[in-house]
């Protein structure tokens, strides 16, 4: 059986973790668990999130130690508590599992597949407004189907401007190391910059799953600060592409501004 890890960054957000719970508690695969890496929040929502998890071990508190900066840093921080050959999600507070048997019909899915040794399977997932209105679905491409990509079919796919949807990639405990970590010095776009690095791991096997596993809050601090995410962008595509970067950056808002993706 399939054990999920879901790691989630938190700061002052205990008032709207209850749907990210309750979505996880429902879930009729109960192999899974929850780590919640806190930043300096407040007094309020530590002592919030500390009582929660000692009533539920199934979650887990750690407070964000000084070594691991920001968003990323909290993701690889709460990579110390994974186990083995076991499969990490990292969701932000405001997000939630999509239904109640999403985790069941991953593992009925990574059993059949199990063969094939696989690093990530890319799954979709749907953005939602601040009101909670839907806005619009999130996937990789729309020209695979429950199907096995190699690694140069996949860095093609980042070269047209395409990225993984980061709530909705499933990753194998065993692709992380020194090597492979997010970088902590991003801000914004450290998912994009690490689906760059995995390009360089060899015989990283991929699989593009036709499911909807995780509907995403937009609005954050992304669709705030262009110029950081800008800078981070090109910077991600710069190290994996050299001096073809400006072909998937300028792929990329291409298809954002023709909502093409």
């Amino acid at each position: 059986m399939n054990k999920f890890h879901l790691i989630v960054p938190t700061k002052n957000s205990y008032k709207i973790l209850n749907k990210l719970i309750n979505s996880v508690k429902k879930q009729t695969h109960e192999n899974w668990s929850v780590i919640f890496i806190d930043g300096n929040s407040s007094k309020e929502h530590k002592d919030w999130l500390k009582e929660f998890c000692k009533k539920d071990k199934r979650f887990f508190y750690s407070k964000q130690r000084k070594i691991y900066q920001g968003i990323y840093g909290a993701m690889n921080q709460g990579l110390q508590f994974i186990e083995k050959n076991s499969w990490v999600l990292f969701l932000g507070s405001d997000d939630w599992i999509i239904e109640p048997n999403t985790f069941e019909k991953l593992n009925k899915n990574l059993k059949s597949l199990s063969t094939q040794n696989l690093d990530l399977v890319v799954c979709k997932g749907k953005y939602f407004r601040l009101n909670k209105s839907f806005y619009r679905n999130s996937f990789f491409t729309k020209k695979f189907k429950d199907e096995e990509i190699n690694l140069k079919t996949f860095k093609n796919l980042l070269f047209r401007g395409l990225t993984p949807p980061h709530q909705a990639t499933l990753m194998r405990s065993t692709i992380f190391s020194a090597e492979y970590k997010y970088d902590d010095n991003f801000i914004i776009a450290g998912d994009l910059d690490f689906f760059c690095k995995l390009c360089n791991k060899e015989n990283l096997s991929i699989f593009l799953l036709d499911l909807f596993i995780v509907s995403i809050s937009c609005g954050g601090i992304s669709s705030r600060n262009h110029l950081k995410r800008f800078s981070e962008v090109l910077k991600s595509y710069i190290s994996l592409f050299d001096k073809l970067f400006f072909i998937p950056f300028l792929n990329r808002y291409f298809l954002k501004i023709f909502r093409l993706k």
